[in-house]
């Protein structure tokens, strides 16, 4: 920051130190130019052609300057025939030549780099018609002047030019130094400035640095800095909640899913050993080894669970948001948990909305519903019954599962959709790793829906899940 500010100011003193020398030497130029030019046509104006030759009228207490040799001021008049005809006592025989063709009125100016003396000089040429005084022309006597190319004389004046010269060179200087303390304050001023305003960003980066996850009470102070980085402040503490909350979780979930899989591998290296501790018949290999698939088969649908979570968490599996009407969805649905409710002694029953159309992933809601069913099916006694109800609520499509099975505490509902958390074993108790809740729950939330608990209408529990619908128009046109 405080290079580009230096970087910046350096452009904006070059182009104002550019304008300014650039102006000061034209109007240095300009000024000496005129000077000599109003000198000129003094000089000229002095000069008067008489019968006895040229009157010259300069006092040396009034133009002093032109008297003194190498004062720096010289001037010399030329006339038609290129002959001097008056020098300055400061030229002296120096020389001073004659110059350009005659414009009458005209004034050419010209620099000198060794003008008289070896003097570096701005001159001026003046082209004019010297005045005469003539008598009467009626009368015979009376001098009648010159005419034509006798009246056109030239006049030089000739100036040191060094103090001009110096004064340049001085502005140059003057600028060369103002322009480095200007940068040097800058780069002081900013250097402090920079201090000043990034102080309380280092020290929200020593907090930041000391943090670390295993202390998740750790958080930014907003009230040590600039009230303009305090939101910051508040987003970071925000995010370090976020990610502390997700490494606890994660690391929950690792001692859950090790502890989980830990049992079934100690089953499994268990049965391996009682089989190969001696030779046994060929039906109790067969029991082994039905048991050890039972097992295995369990292992896959955890690390199946476990890696459909860890999909759905980072969106590697995009949810796609389809129009399904709901009896098309459900329909094979149906048909599977009547006929596993008829072998459970289970009545099952359900209610469909007709032409209700959802807004969802089609396998994913399959899932989710297949998982709830499931759960109705194994914690539901015989003689029990389970339900599905589908219906329209305002904008929402309104999922119902429910159960008369033992249902679930209230104090355990908030815990429910946690990672192998199990309120009951079930009727199987090696059935299930607690893992089914939690991936409705996430689909469910891929969807931006919802998915809650209550008491079931004859006891046990019930699920209630609402999605977004959609038009039975939208669907039609999707379908096309």
């Amino acid at each position: 920051m405080v290079l580009g500010l230096v970087a910046l100011q350096v452009f904006v003193l070059l182009g104002v130190s550019t304008t300014v020398y650039a102006r000061s030497h034209s109007i240095a130029i300009k000024g000496l130019q005129h000077d000599l030019e109003v000198r000129a046509r003094t000089l000229a104006g002095l000069l008067e052609l008489e019968e006895n030759g040229i009157e010259f009228e300069v006092n040396e207490k009034v133009s002093p300057e032109y008297y003194t040799p190498g004062e720096g001021v010289f001037a010399v008049i030329y006339n038609a025939d290129r002959e001097r005809v008056l020098t300055s006592q400061s030229l002296g025989d120096e020389p001073l030549p004659r110059r350009g063709t005659w414009v009458e009125d005209a004034v050419d100016h010209q620099e000198l780099a060794e003008g008289p003396y070896g003097i570096p000089c701005a001159v001026a040429t003046l082209y004019f018609v010297a005045l005469t005084d003539v008598g009467d022309p009626d009368e015979a006597d009376e001098w009648p002047g010159p005419t034509g190319d006798a009246l056109h004389y030239q006049i030089r004046v000739a100036m040191d030019s060094r103090p001009r010269d110096a004064g340049l060179t001085g502005l140059i200087w003057f600028l060369v130094a103002a322009n480095v303390i200007a940068l040097l304050a800058t780069l002081g001023g900013g250097l402090l400035l920079a201090g000043i305003v990034l102080r309380p960003v280092h020290l929200m980066t020593e907090e930041a640095a000391a943090m670390s996850p295993d202390h998740s009470g750790n958080c930014l102070q907003p009230s040590r800095v600039v009230k303009e980085l305090r939101r910051l402040a508040q987003t970071l503490n925000g995010a370090f909640e976020r990610l502390g909350n997700a490494l606890t979780r994660q690391r929950r979930f690792a001692a859950d899913a090790s502890h989980e899989l830990r049992t079934p591998i100690a089953v499994l290296l268990a049965n391996s050993d009682r089989l190969l501790r001696r030779r046994r018949s060929t039906d109790e290999y067969v029991q082994g080894l039905a048991l050890q698939r039972r097992v295995a088969n369990k292992m896959r649908t955890i690390v199946d669970d476990l890696l459909t979570l860890a999909r759905t968490d980072s969106g590697a599996d995009p949810i796609r948001n389809e129009a399904s009407v709901a009896t098309d969805l459900v329909r094979d649905l149906i048909a599977e948990f009547e006929a596993l409710a008829d072998q459970s002694g289970i009545r099952f029953e359900r209610a469909i909305a007709p032409d209700l159309v959802l807004g969802c992933d089609r396998d994913g809601m399959l899932r989710v519903l297949r998982n709830l069913l499931s759960n109705a099916v194994k914690f539901t006694p015989a003689g029990g019954q389970i339900g599905l109800r589908i219906s329209a609520d305002g904008a929402f499509a309104q999922l119902e599962v429910w159960d008369t099975g033992p249902g679930i505490p209230p104090e355990e509902r908030e815990r429910v959709f946690e990672r192998f958390f199990r309120v009951h074993e079930g009727k199987n108790r090696s059935e299930g790793a607690g893992l089914g809740l939690a991936i409705a729950h996430s689909i469910v939330a891929a969807h931006r829906g919802s998915i809650s608990i209550d008491d079931g209408p004859d006891g046990g529990t019930r699920f209630v899940i609402r999605l977004p619908r959609r038009s039975r128009e939208r669907v039609r046109s999707t379908v096309a």
